[in-house]
């Protein structure tokens, strides 16, 4: 019995289960801020007074930053950019999906051939 998955959509759940992710430093400027993130970005901010702040953002505009705190949804959080000393976007890291998904399911699928008989008989394989 052969049990056949399509590969794009076990290697979009792996990479999405895998933690296949990084934070990456933006620019405090509100220049930079407002070019590279938008509401659905999950952020990294450091300010003084909260210190470091984990948020999914859900708006922006020309002078503040506003999000739900990580893991409550009740907590929205407005922050001036003129407060925040540091901002980290968290990003698609390929390395990361490369070395901790793509890596694990072709050897997985090496392995799993030279296990069983994944060849097909072949106009040379075939016994006259």
């Amino acid at each position: 019995m052969t049990f056949r998955m399509p590969l794009l959509p076990l290697l979009a759940l792996a990479m999405l289960s895998s933690g296949c992710t990084s934070f990456h430093t933006i620019e405090t400027t509100p220049e930079g801020i407002t070019r590279n993130i938008e509401p659905g970005d999950t952020v990294r901010v450091m300010t003084r007074e909260l210190g470091e702040v984990r948020m999914l953002v859900t708006a922006i505009n020309d002078y503040e930053l506003r999000g739900r705190v990580d893991g409550h949804a009740d907590d929205v959080v407005w922050l001036s950019f003129d407060r925040i000393e540091r901002l980290e976007i968290q990003q698609l890291s390929m390395r990361k999906a490369l070395l901790g998904v793509v890596l694990p399911v072709v050897i997985g699928a090496i392995v799993i051939c030279n296990n069983s008989d994944c060849r097909t008989d072949g106009v040379v394989d075939a016994r006259l």
